[in-house]
């Protein structure tokens, strides 16, 4: 438990000074941790701050597949509330841009966006 906190308090400081590869060796520790729990909801909250670094850092082949592991884990729990898919659909669409699959970005954008006007934001 201590170990756990002294990560997650660690990869918060270094996402706020933007080291994210630093940031990134903390949440793969806290991921393992989470996993050994079987804390799926703490798997899915570290599997989209993985994604959101390694999107920072312009890997995105990296971040889709931590957005992907993030849609895997919300439908193994039932976390399935639609504002965590915008956020992850939209974040799929980013990295699908930057790679150039326009196309794939867009229909990801477009069910982003479909799903926040729906929960009216």
């Amino acid at each position: 438990k201590g170990e756990d906190e002294v990560c997650s308090k660690l990869a918060i400081s270094y996402i706020s000074l933007d080291q994210f590869q630093e940031a990134i060796g903390m949440l793969d520790k806290l991921l393992g941790f989470k996993k050994d729990l079987c804390d799926r909801q703490g798997q899915f909250a570290i599997c989209l701050e993985l994604g959101n670094c390694y999107q920072k850092l312009s890997n995105y082949t990296e971040a889709i597949g931590f957005y992907e592991q993030c849609k895997a884990v919300a439908s193994d729990c039932g976390n399935q509330a639609e504002g965590n898919w915008g956020i992850i659909n939209l974040n799929l669409g980013i990295c699908y841009f930057h790679k150039g699959q326009s196309i794939k970005a867009i229909g990801l954008i477009k069910e982003a966006a479909f799903i926040f006007e729906k929960l009216g934001h």
